[in-house]
């Protein structure tokens, strides 16, 4: 059988208020409170720890990755879809772009600026801590998708490749922030 533990992390639609303001941007936190709940979970008695996968999808599949990447004996593999890995791009590609100038000041103000505050967003960005991953992962994501850019999954690839860690990959065309069509998500 399967157990599925799914925390309200910091941040999550619904929970908010039960946080201070600034922890609804502090991506290290809302990892720690996925971490801290697997644990306690763990701790429990009720799960096998040596079968324990972590998956999600679009700020989930983020912590997914982080998970893996932060956590290297927890987890035995993780699933990611249409995930962010590297917040210094998303800032980077706001700012280039003509439509997503609002979404930039958004960032700017709640996450910073990665010229002045690099430590940070490499502290948040699991993408600078792929090597220290030690299970497989499965990345998918859709090419069409308008909020997190097809690049961060194929930048996570690369990286993944780079650092010859299993994986297996699903990016599909007419998908846009997760997948629609039954043959893809199946």
């Amino acid at each position: 059988g399967y157990a599925v533990f799914q925390p309200n992390y910091r941040g999550s639609i619904g929970s908010t208020w039960r946080f201070p303001a600034d922890d609804q941007w502090a991506f290290r936190k809302m990892h720690e409170d996925v971490t801290d709940g697997v644990k306690a979970v763990l701790a429990s008695g009720l799960l096998d720890p040596d079968r324990v996968a972590i998956m999600g999808s679009s700020f989930g599949g983020y912590l997914a990755i982080s998970g893996v990447a932060y956590e290297n004996d927890l987890y035995r593999c993780a699933i990611t879809i249409a995930g962010i890995f590297d917040w210094e791009r998303v800032i980077k590609q706001a700012r280039g772009s003509e439509y997503a100038r609002g979404h930039y000041g958004v960032l700017q103000r709640y996450l910073g600026d990665p010229k002045s505050q690099q430590e940070k967003f490499d502290e948040i960005s699991p993408i600078k801590a792929v090597s220290k991953i030690k299970v497989p992962v499965y990345v998918a994501h859709g090419k069409e998708d308008p909020i997190a850019s097809v690049a961060q999954s194929r930048q996570l690839i690369s990286e993944l490749k780079k650092y010859e860690i299993p994986f297996e990959q699903q990016i599909e065309s007419a998908e846009g922030h997760g997948f629609r069509k039954i043959d893809h998500a199946v």
